[in-house]
């Protein structure tokens, strides 16, 4: 007899990358992009729990599965460019730790019995993310005016995603 519950710790790291989007401002006519490099840590322990097996077709057998992951994330956000047509504002970097959680279903199909074929979708939310507070600055692009230091509280964004899985477990019993 095989448990129905089992336990999975990840730790992901998602390297430095470009995020680019738009800003929120009322200028429609106006582009207004944001760009800054973000990058993520994520600790999670999980918990999985197996419902009761599902007779599909001759042998063929699916465990349905659910789970949820409770953790930490570590953001780091280098400094923000906003872009106007004509001035750019620049916002300090930034690193921030939050709650992290996880949701997952799925199901598995036994290849063998040592080893099954789990395929699920989990959402992940990493809590925030935030730039830095404190002086930023705003820029001419024409040189009409100087630089203006500008005090900016942090701006916050929520970070989640969805993701489909495809993947192999081993019972080691």
């Amino acid at each position: 007899m095989t448990s129905r519950l089992r336990l999975e710790s990840l730790l992901g790291y998602q390297s430095p990358h470009l995020f680019r989007g738009d800003t929120n401002f009322l200028q429609p006519d106006e582009l207004q992009t944001v760009e800054a490099e973000v990058s993520t840590l994520v600790a999670l322990t999980s918990m999985y729990a197996d419902l009761p097996t599902i007779d599909v077709v001759g042998d063929v057998q699916v465990v349905p599965f659910v789970g949820i992951g409770f953790g930490a994330v570590r953001t780091k956000i280098g400094e923000t460019v906003m872009s106007f047509p004509n001035k750019v504002t620049t916002v300090r970097a930034n690193t921030h730790s939050d709650f992290a959680w996880l949701g997952t279903i799925g199901i598995a199909i036994e290849i063998t019995p040592r080893m099954k074929l789990d395929l699920d979708w989990r959402y992940l939310d990493k809590g925030d993310i935030r730039t830095g507070r404190g002086f930023g600055r705003v820029e001419w692009r024409d040189g009409s005016r100087p630089t203006l230091p500008l005090d900016i509280a942090p701006t916050r964004a929520a970070m989640k995603a969805r993701s489909l899985g495809l993947s192999i477990r081993f019972a080691f019993r």
